[in-house]
């Protein structure tokens, strides 16, 4: 079922709008989590502050559903779900039954609502309580002395949270999905922090704390709120802030923390930082025989399974993504090699204002030690923006919209574009290893169009001229471009700045797509008018 019918696009920037910043992956963890059957939800294990327990709350505010919380103590019992004890005057016994927490749940959603169930820290039940849980995560039905009640399954999603104080029972971990939830990666943690607090300059230093915390394994993890805590109090003092008080104040809180934390000043922080604690497996050792190209093909063509271009992972980039990269939460467009001249190079091409921090070229790229990051998709419309930053190492992925399945054929006519899968909802190709293409059709539209993402190695602009005719498309009017794609390109632009007084652009509006589309870019001598068809 899916919930208010929200996408997992929508749902991604709906968790980061409510301030719930993480990884895509998690988003699509919690996105098959909340469309799954019986009963959407999962379960959520991870140390204090990892997020888990937000989560559900972020959740209900974007579902908007009936939010039902129950905080299981030790020793809580299954009969405590189930009914509740409270003081009475009107009764002999002075006490009174009223519905548990499940069995209100039951009655709300069999009365068509849509409610939340969230089970918070369930490592702390008695192990006879999984048992009890079993049916009801099934089929929606409480049997109990005296009560007999059913939930409505389609309208609940259930949510239980864990630590690590003991391990559930295999049948009731077979109920729900699993999803881990460590320690946020630094680099969240910075999204976090530039978001409440974005001219604060304070923020790098919070962060090392942050990474100085993980790393010394203090026995209360930090959590982002009491960094956001942190940060207003340093905001609130002023000149008047003590580094070493605030930090006791907010973030170790005891003796012994702050000890622990002292007497690992010296340590080395480490280069790379691992979001999960889980092996990862190869994606391509389970590929189906349908994946495959046809036998009498697979002496000169491979075709990559499982294909994850944004990550800039192989077999679409030349160049493996540092581990310290691919372990970061939000998803890489572009990975640069920093140097000062690469940095000069990103701003004159690409950096429109400056931003609070020189770490931060942008909104959507940072820059660490090693690297330029570039965490948003560059339109292909505006590769001609690059100039400089050409033959530094490094990768970008530029993505074009609107494009129709013909432009990709077109390419392997007129250019050396290799194509290793075709297929109606997904085209990959790639021009001798220094471009790598993905094409895949938007769902919901007809006639063939679809999204284009190109990956580009920087050490390569003529292969990727020669593939595009995008250095015809950034040239003097007059030129004439050679590709169908630079055509298609020059329509999303006009599309895209219809209203705009630019000259560049002026003369592109008027495009007419049915009619030019498969001729490529218009002759020098034609001249096309609004509303020509």
């Amino acid at each position: 079922m899916k919930h208010n019918n929200i996408s997992l696009k929508s749902l991604s920037s709906r968790l980061r709008e409510e301030g719930y910043i993480h990884r895509e992956e998690l988003a699509a963890q919690i996105y098959s989590a909340l469309n799954q059957k019986p009963v959407g939800g999962a379960f959520l294990f991870g140390s204090a502050g990892s997020g888990k327990t937000y989560l559900p709350e972020t959740l209900n505010n974007i579902l908007d559903m009936e939010y039902c919380f129950y905080q299981i103590c030790p020793g809580t019992r299954e009969d405590d779900l189930v009914q509740k004890m409270l003081p009475s005057e009107s009764t002999i016994s002075g006490v009174e039954l009223h519905d548990g927490k499940l069995v209100e749940v039951a009655k709300i959603t069999s009365e068509g609502r849509k409610a939340m169930l969230v089970l918070d820290e369930w490592d702390k039940s008695r192990h006879s309580a999984d048992a009890f849980l079993l049916d009801f995560l099934q089929t929606g039905r409480i049997s109990f002395p005296n009560v007999e009640v059913k939930a409505n399954l389609d309208n609940l999603i259930v949510f239980i949270t864990m630590n690590d104080e003991r391990h559930l029972s295999e049948p009731l971990l077979r109920r729900l999905p699993m999803i881990n939830f460590s320690m946020p990666h630094p680099e969240l943690v910075r999204d976090a922090l530039d978001m409440s607090h974005p001219d604060n300059v304070m923020v790098e230093s919070v962060i090392t704390l942050y990474k100085r915390c993980v790393v010394s394994g203090l026995k209360k993890p930090v959590t982002i709120q009491e960094m956001r805590q942190l940060l207003d109090a340093i905001e609130v003092l002023g000149e008047d802030a003590d580094w070493n008080t605030l930090v006791y104040e907010y973030i170790t809180k005891t003796p012994e923390n702050h000890q622990i934390l002292k007497d690992r000043e010296r340590d080395t922080l480490p280069e790379s930082w691992e979001d999960s604690g889980i092996a990862a497996l190869n994606a391509d050792k389970y590929s189906s025989d349908d994946a495959s190209v046809p036998d009498s093909d697979k002496s000169s063509a491979t075709m990559p399974t499982l294909p994850k271009m944004k990550g800039l992972q192989k077999p679409f980039a030349m160049h493996k993504a540092p581990d310290d990269i691919e372990s970061q939460g939000s998803k890489i467009f572009g990975i640069i090699k920093y140097s000062k001249k690469s940095y000069d190079a990103f701003v004159h091409d690409l950096a429109d204002v400056p931003m609070s921090r020189a770490a931060s070229l942008d909104k959507f790229t940072s820059v660490n030690k090693k690297y330029l990051l570039i965490r948003k998709p560059i339109p292909l419309r505006e590769a001609y923006r690059l100039k400089r930053l050409w033959h530094y190492d490094g990768e970008i992925c530029f993505v074009e919209d609107n494009v129709h399945w013909m432009a990709i054929k077109s390419l392997q006519e007129s250019t050396g574009l290799e194509i290793t899968k075709f297929s109606r909802s997904e085209i990959i190709g790639r021009e001798h290893n220094y471009v790598h293409i993905r094409w895949t059709r938007t769902k919901g539209v007809s006639g063939g169009m679809g999204r284009l993402e190109i990956i580009v190695n920087l050490n390569y602009k003529q292969a990727f001229n020669n593939l595009t005719g995008m250095d015809a498309y950034s040239a003097d009017e007059g030129k004439k471009n050679r590709w169908m794609l630079a055509g298609t390109v020059a329509l999303n632009a006009a599309m895209h700045h219809r209203k705009t007084d630019e000259p560049k652009y002026k003369r592109l509006y008027g495009w007419v797509y049915r009619k030019h589309i498969y001729n490529g870019w218009r002759p020098r001598n034609i001249t096309i008018q609004n509303g020509d068809d």
